[in-house]
């Protein structure tokens, strides 16, 4: 059994390291000729531009293969605690399947980042824009949450006036019919 979960652990590192690679060459790929400005080989991806890729490729895994990448993502932020590992661990703690998804330290991680002086202002104003995000879901999701409340008491309202009618149906006293 533990050979399995080596082998599991090894090919899920695999297919993320392949899988982090995978998105600088399709972008190198997508582009023709040459660009008007060449960056230099230590700035070719862009953090934001590699943050949308990674955020991108784990809402689609399986969540098992999610639960690794928030290991991986938790264990780089313990060994680097800078702003782009703080908003990938956020991302994924934010869009993960709703068993894994920790919407409360995703919430803090985006703050930090968002308040963080050391932070690029992009990267400051992408953590403010996915806590904002965030914040307006849960509050539309707290709302359709009450409507649905709402709609179970009017349904047993209902159902009670209905047994009140069916009741005072029963008890009636039958109309007398005058004998011809």
């Amino acid at each position: 059994m533990q050979c399995w979960k080596g082998i599991a652990c090894a090919l899920g590192a695999a297919v993320i390291l392949s899988a982090c690679a995978a998105p600088r060459a399709v972008s190198e790929a997508r582009t023709p000729g040459p660009p008007a400005y060449a960056p230099s080989a230590a700035s070719a991806v862009d953090p934001l531009s590699e943050l949308i890729n990674f955020a991108d490729r784990v809402r689609r895994l399986p969540p098992a293969h999610q639960r690794w990448e928030i290991e991986i993502a938790r264990e780089a932020y313990r060994q680097s605690p800078d702003a782009l590992t703080r908003l990938k661990l956020a991302v994924l703690l934010a869009s993960a399947s709703p068993g894994l998804r920790d919407e409360a330290r995703a919430q803090a991680l985006l703050r930090a980042t968002a308040q963080d002086a050391s932070a690029t202002q992009s990267m400051r104003a992408v953590a403010s824009l996915w806590l904002e995000d965030m914040m307006q879901r849960e509050a539309l999701e707290q709302a359709l949450e009450e409507e649905r409340r709402q709609r179970v008491a009017l349904q047993h309202k209902m159902e009670q006036l209905k047994s009140i009618e069916e009741e005072m149906d029963r008890r009636a006293v039958p109309p007398v019919v005058p004998a011809r």
